[in-house]
């Protein structure tokens, strides 16, 4: 496993987006927080394919690479140089999703019941029900609203 790149999937159908709240594990720098299902690249092995790879093992939904609309830009966490891919994969039925081992839970959210927000520990956040989605995931999320949220026929 080499833990130079990871990769996220924004699962999407319409105005849903699928997230999931990461359990509590001192392994993980993310542990316990809201993200997209994803994870870090095997040798060998693609952003395209590690995508679809994390997301059946974190939420159960299965996808090949002809489901990827696009591949956005690099991200990057603050606290890391670690290329984090995120891809916009076309859902069919997110309410399938089941958490898989690293997940504690997993939602679907419709982008308007997303409310952007300041937290003064965190930053610009949204808020989701009881969720706060921050840092990495906020930017992701943020890019994917500005620059393709409604660029997509279903």
């Amino acid at each position: 496993m080499r833990h130079g790149e990871a990769a996220v999937g924004l699962i999407i159908d319409k105005s849903d987006i699928l997230l999931i709240k990461r359990k509590t594990r001192s392994d993980d720098p993310w542990s316990g927080d809201v993200a997209f299902p994803g994870g870090f690249l095997k040798e060998n092995e693609s952003p395209a394919q590690c995508v679809i790879r994390e997301i059946k093992e974190e939420v159960s939904l299965y996808f090949t690479e002809r489901d990827i609309l696009a591949e956005m830009p690099l991200h990057y966490p603050v606290s890391r140089q670690l290329p984090v891919h995120p891809f916009i994969i076309k859902g069919y039925s997110l309410e399938d999703a089941r958490p898989g081992d690293e997940v504690e839970e997993v939602r679907v959210a419709n982008i308007s019941d997303l409310i952007k927000d300041f937290d003064p520990n965190r930053g610009n956040i949204y808020r989701y029900q009881d969720w706060v989605i921050w840092g990495l995931t906020y930017r992701i999320l943020t890019t994917y609203i500005e620059r393709y949220y409604g660029n997509f026929d279903f």
